[in-house]
């Protein structure tokens, strides 16, 4: 599964995202947590879900010179991986108008419809963690 949580959501919601977030995902099965990579965020997470997996700690080291420049910053390269691993996620959960959950859900749509075509067990489409409807979320909000 893939949670992903902007920091404009944990800012609005603090650890009730969460929270809201376990009502939608299995809370006891493996879980990334995509971009929000604090420690005080991750503690957060681990309330809710007792399997949170992060990218960052699962490349070996050699590896992270792809998502991290030279001074350990986090670099675009690790949101291109993470919206890779979420597209194939057996669920993804999130704030559907921001650009990461967008880019995840355009790249698993177009795994889904390949999913269709070969007549395979499909995907779950995204999930919106603030329960917006698709149209909603394509007219950009409530």
């Amino acid at each position: 599964n893939c949670l992903h949580v902007s920091d404009a959501d944990l800012k609005a919601n603090g650890g009730r995202i969460f929270a809201r977030a376990a009502q939608l995902l299995p809370p006891d099965e493996p879980t990334l947590l995509a971009t929000a990579d604090a420690r005080d965020v991750r503690a957060l997470a681990r309330r809710h879900f007792t399997k949170l997996l992060r990218t960052r700690a699962l490349l070996p080291p050699a590896g992270r010179v792809l998502v991290e420049d030279v001074e350990g910053r986090t670099t675009h390269g690790l949101e291109l991986v993470e919206v890779h691993v979420c597209a194939a996620a057996s669920a993804v959960v999130g704030n559907l108008l921001t650009p990461f959950a967008r880019s995840v859900c355009y790249e698993r749509d177009g795994l889904r419809g390949m999913q269709i075509a070969r007549g395979e067990d499909e995907w779950s489409p995204c999930t919106d963690i603030y329960g917006r409807s698709a149209r909603a979320v394509a007219r950009g909000g409530a």
